[in-house]
């Protein structure tokens, strides 16, 4: 009987995490081309020349049911046409944020603004952050390491 308790109690809880781990998957992203004219510039110099210029941007974004999500947004060839370094792919940001209870847990590289004058503008940081919210209050505990 003990062997039985353990197995369904065992096959109950692995049907409770697979059905929590489906997740769906979200793709987005911009791309532009552009043509930059300098004119009146110092033709001399390469860095000044006419040149185009490009740059496609992937977002994606997976959610699970429980509210659990991961997301990354990927840059590609964001330089001039014609440069021996162009066609890198670089990550812009990639981190997870995962609901345990009341709490919420993020933990990656993201773009953080903190709403604090002078305090994390618009940059990117390496962090792990926990925020605590209810209706009329959010507490945010951020541990972080700048790229600056």
């Amino acid at each position: 009987m003990k062997k039985l308790i353990v197995a369904a109690s065992a096959l109950m809880l692995t049907g409770a995490m697979v059905s929590t781990a489906a997740a769906e998957i979200a793709f987005n992203g911009d791309a532009y081309t552009r043509y930059y004219m300098l004119d009146n510039m110092d033709l001399s110099d390469s860095d000044d020349a006419d040149s185009w210029r490009s740059r496609v941007r992937l977002r994606m974004k997976g959610t699970t049911a429980s509210g659990a999500f991961a997301a990354a947004r990927f840059e590609m060839d964001n330089d001039r046409w014609g440069e021996e370094d162009g066609g890198n792919v670089t990550v812009d940001y990639a981190y997870i944020s995962v609901p345990v209870g009341c709490v919420n847990i993020t933990a990656g590289d993201w773009d953080f603004n903190s709403g604090l004058a002078g305090m994390y503008n618009d940059i990117d940081v390496e962090a792990v952050g926990v925020t605590w919210a209810n209706d009329t209050t959010t507490v945010t505990g951020l541990y972080a390491i700048t790229d600056t």
